[in-house]
């Protein structure tokens, strides 16, 4: 099977990063502030499958840019990015099915709340150029918490599930208290919005509008960041031609990113499932992310649409010329040489 990411990075305890190669291969590694560019003065070295340096720019989001026998990658920091938004990546690096191309880094960032945003990070966050910010977050989960204010980012709150859906209507201090009926009833109301939420969607509409405007980077984020904030980060990667393996991975990653928050709020509620096992699954589908979730989502699309390019324009409004246009300045190609 072919590996999801030609190459990860990821940063270490030392604050050192590591690159990693699926396949061992002789490859040389470049690093830059750019997501779309790299100078051969920015050498890091050759590497077969791993390579470690000190970071080259504290501070400062770096890209790693890598040739391999003429072929081209980049590859980020994908997790962990600022430890209070333990939800945001950047949903970059990923190759197209066909093999030729990959998704460009430094686009698109899905997240989740961004009250939670410490002001020792925010100087981070805003150097990640963000001109757009999408909330997909319906009024009562907003109140207290609002986003904060960030001079040159405009701010848009559009909702995929509307207020009155019950999925919303019970809070998580449900589970808590263990209303069994609520919490079954709103975990199943979550799982069917996965399989209709891409469909007659105003909110995703205009997400995809402001995309083919070229209003990017931008950020989309609900309160956890993966489910409205899934099937988002789904539907933009369905566009660029990323595989469904790839797609399920990506979402599957919020699991990794909010591990330790997932267990320490299971371990919170251990007497409560003990007294009902029957809340288990619904416990799961509000705290972490299900394979089934998303599947349904893409099962659909595939049900309702004999191709993505029909969806797209039908239940988005998106011309075919846009999604020509989204592709173009979305991907780069890997036999592009990047020199800048």
């Amino acid at each position: 099977m072919k590996p999801i990411e030609r190459f990860t990075t990821i940063r270490l305890a030392d604050g050192a990063y590591e690159l990693r190669a699926a396949q061992p291969g002789n490859h040389m590694a470049y690093w830059s502030l750019y997501p779309n560019g790299f100078c051969d003065d920015n050498e890091l070295g050759r590497f077969e499958q791993t390579i470690r340096f000190a970071d080259p720019a504290p501070g400062k989001r770096v890209y790693f840019h890598i040739m391999t026998d003429g072929s081209y990658s980049v590859t980020a920091q994908r997790l962990g990015m600022l430890p209070s938004l333990p939800n945001l990546r950047d949903i970059g690096g990923y190759e197209t099915e066909d093999g030729t191309a990959f998704v460009k880094y430094g686009l698109f960032y899905r997240s989740d709340r961004l009250c939670s945003l410490s002001a020792s990070e925010r100087e981070a966050f805003e150097k990640l150029g963000i001109r757009l910010i999408v909330d997909f977050r319906v009024a009562n989960e907003i109140e207290g918490r609002e986003d904060p204010e960030f001079a040159g980012i405009e701010y848009l709150n559009t909702q995929p599930i509307a207020q009155k859906n019950k999925c919303f209507h019970y809070t998580y201090a449900d589970l808590v208290a263990g209303s069994t009926d609520k919490a079954l009833d709103s975990a199943q109301a979550l799982a069917e919005q996965y399989r209709v939420m891409a469909f007659g969607s105003a909110a995703y509409r205009e997400l995809f509008a402001r995309i083919a405007a070229h209003q990017t980077p931008l950020l989309f984020h609900c309160s956890a960041g993966k489910d409205r904030t899934g099937v988002a980060a789904a539907l933009i990667l369905r566009l660029l031609g990323v595989p469904r393996e790839t797609i399920v991975y990506d979402y599957l990653l919020t699991r990794e990113a909010c591990a330790a928050s997932i267990q320490k709020t299971m371990d919170s509620l251990r007497g409560m499932l003990d007294a009902h096992p029957e809340l288990g699954e619904a416990i799961e589908s509000f705290l972490s992310v299900r394979q089934p979730s998303i599947e349904s989502t893409l099962d659909e699309l595939d049900s309702r649409y004999p191709n993505v390019e029909q969806y797209f324009v039908q239940e988005l409004g998106l011309t075919s010329d846009q999604l020509a246009d989204i592709r173009r300045t979305c991907l780069t190609k890997h036999i592009e040489k990047k020199e800048g």
